[in-house]
């Protein structure tokens, strides 16, 4: 296992409550000595949103020659030969409003250890897990504002082949 230095990433106090204690200090103090025991495995999927899905996946199927492998009303997935999915959602998603600009995910071993983790160490997250029979994944802000995702799958990324 790799060790890192823990960091806090909440943002700064300004409550005038503290008394001279600093929250964010207080807090590092209490991460100290911990182990990072999450371990981002590499980012397996992206996911973008479009007003006219219909378009958006011909261009992607026929224009880029990207392998569609799941279309719905709201959402199309696509498989890169590496094994990395890439998803685009419609204005009919309820993940739509979370696709401003494009996501990535970080594949964990256990994304609820993972995010439990992460809220210890101040990052906000704005999803609970989402749970499918294969996968699980959560939606968290970092530092710049922008949404990640954790992503917990069986799906193995597979080596490209040479050329």
């Amino acid at each position: 296992m790799i060790v890192r230095e823990i960091r806090d990433f909440s943002p700064p106090s300004n409550s005038s409550e503290d008394h001279g204690e600093d929250r964010n200090s207080s807090r590092q103090n209490n991460l100290k000595g911990m182990e990072i025991a999450m371990r981002v495995l590499g980012y397996t999927w992206a996911g973008v949103r479009t007003t006219d899905l219909k378009l958006a996946t011909r261009f992607f199927a026929d224009v880029l020659g990207l392998s569609l492998i799941h279309e719905r009303e709201e959402v199309v997935q696509f498989e890169m030969p590496s094994g990395q999915l890439f998803e685009v959602f419609g204005p009919e998603s309820r993940y739509y409003q979370l696709h401003i600009c494009p996501v990535l995910a970080f594949q964990v071993e256990d994304v609820r250890a993972a995010r439990k983790e992460l809220k210890l160490r101040g990052v906000e997250f704005v999803t609970d897990v989402d749970v499918t029979e294969s996968e699980a994944w959560t939606y968290f802000r970092g530092p710049d504002g922008h949404l990640y995702e954790l992503w917990q799958t069986a799906r193995p990324l597979k080596a490209l082949g040479q050329r």
